[in-house]
C-alpha cells in the first residue's frame, strides 16, 4: 500500500534477514504481481536450507510498472552483500541501480558466529581470501561492477547501508570516502542538505545513503 501510495517505480532493501528459499521468493513474487501486475523482484543472500527462517544480511530490488520494461540486466551477490538492475532510458541512456548491504562489524568487534560479517568471512576463506575483510571487500567489488558497467554505456546510482560515515567529523570512514572517489560517485543529499544527519536511533552516524554518478 504504501509503495502505491507514495507511487514508488523502483525500490532496493538492505539487511532483510531473510531466507531467500524457492518458496519465500515465489510468495513474494506473487503478492508484487496481484498488486502491480507487471512486477520483478530479484534478491541476493547466501545459500538457505528450506525451513531456516532467519538469514543474516542480504538484500532485495524491486522494479514495478512501465519502469520494469525498461529492465534490460540484472545480477544477485551469492554472499548477499548486494543485488543490481541495468535499465535503458528513452535516448538510449543506460543506468545501473544497485542496492547494497555492508556489514558494521570489523574483526576487532569479535563478530558472533551468526552475523552477516562471519558468513561471509566464512565463504571468503573458501575461496581462498588468505585476510577476508568484508567491509573493505564489498566496496573492492561493487567498484569492479560500476568500472565494468560504465564501461557498456550505464551510468551508476548506489542505494546503500554502508554502516559508515564517509564525512563524520571526529571518525569518519575512509575507506568509504575513498570508494566514493574512485567511483566517480556524489552525494546529492549532502549537496543539497549539507547540515549533518544521523539514520541511526541510536547513534550520530548518517549510516545509509544514495549516491549518484557525477
Amino acid at each position: 500500500d504504501m509503495i502505491r501510495e507514495l507511487g514508488m517505480d523502483l525500490k532496493g532493501y538492505a539487511e532483510i534477514n531473510r531466507p531467500w528459499n524457492a518458496s519465500n521468493k515465489w510468495q513474494y513474487n506473487l503478492m508484487m504481481e496481484m498488486a502491480f501486475q507487471n512486477s520483478h523482484t530479484i534478491y541476493s543472500g547466501a545459500e538457505s536450507t528450506y525451513d531456516r527462517e532467519y538469514q543474516p544480511g542480504g538484500t532485495l530490488m524491486n522494479v514495478n510498472g512501465q519502469t520494469a520494461g525498461r529492465m534490460d540486466g540484472s545480477g544477485v551477490d551469492d554472499m548477499g552483500r548486494f543485488c543490481w538492475m541495468t535499465f535503458r532510458g528513452h535516448r538510449d541512456e543506460g543506468l545501473l541501480v544497485i542496492a547494497a548491504y555492508r556489514v558494521c562489524h570489523e574483526a576487532s568487534d569479535n563478530p558472533g558466529p551468526y552475523t552477516a560479517y562471519t558468513q561471509q568471512y566464512t565463504m571468503m576463506r573458501k575461496r581462498g581470501v588468505a585476510k577476508p575483510n568484508p567491509r573493505r571487500q564489498i566496496l573492492k567489488d561493487m567498484l569492479d561492477l560500476i568500472d565494468k558497467k560504465r564501461k557498456e554505456g550505464y551510468r551508476p546510482m548506489l542505494m546503500m547501508d554502508a554502516n559508515g560515515d564517509y564525512y563524520h567529523p571526529l571518525r569518519p570512514d575512509k575507506e568509504l570516502a575513498k570508494f566514493i572517489d574512485d567511483a566517480g560517485l556524489m552525494d546529492p543529499f549532502k549537496e543539497r542538505f549539507p547540515d549533518r544527519i544521523k539514520t541511526y536511533l541510536y547513534g550520530d552516524k548518517r549510516l545509509d545513503m544514495l549516491l549518484m554518478d557525477r
